[in-house]
């Protein structure tokens, strides 16, 4: 069987899987790798990871603690610009659900609003849930 082996930081974790920054895909735990062999890292750590041929993590090495690396500048675009860059799914999930609470609040309320007006009120709802 061929593994290959990978570096990355962990990004985003949930029950059976996570995220790393290097890859745009979840990596999901294989359900042959003992569990000794996978404990599940936390966002942040770096980790060397061993994939099976299917791509299914088969190992978990953390190196190192994320309190023990150096800090990364933060990955959420600042939210007092409507230009700012979009860097996950669950950023862009976010602000969607903040201009459809924006647009219905404005316009529900009054019948009448702007683009400017759902921005303003969208980024405010956005640095709420953030917060």
């Amino acid at each position: 069987m061929a593994s290959t082996t990978i570096e990355g930081k962990v990004s985003l974790v949930n029950g059976s899987g996570f995220k790393i920054y290097e890859l745009p895909d979840w990596l999901n735990v294989s359900k042959y790798a003992k569990s000794a062999d996978v404990p599940m890292p936390v966002a942040g750590t770096r980790v060397r990871l061993t994939l099976d041929a299917s791509n299914y993590v088969r190992k978990i090495e953390s190196l190192g603690a994320p309190h023990e690396q150096e800090p990364e500048a933060p990955t959420c675009a600042p939210v007092d610009t409507h230009s700012a860059p979009i860097d996950t799914k669950d950023a862009r999930i976010t602000r969607l659900a903040c201009l459809n609470t924006a647009t219905a609040i404005l316009y529900g309320n009054t019948g009448r609003g702007n683009v400017d007006e759902v921005l303003e009120v969208a980024a405010k709802l956005e640095s709420w849930v953030l917060r």
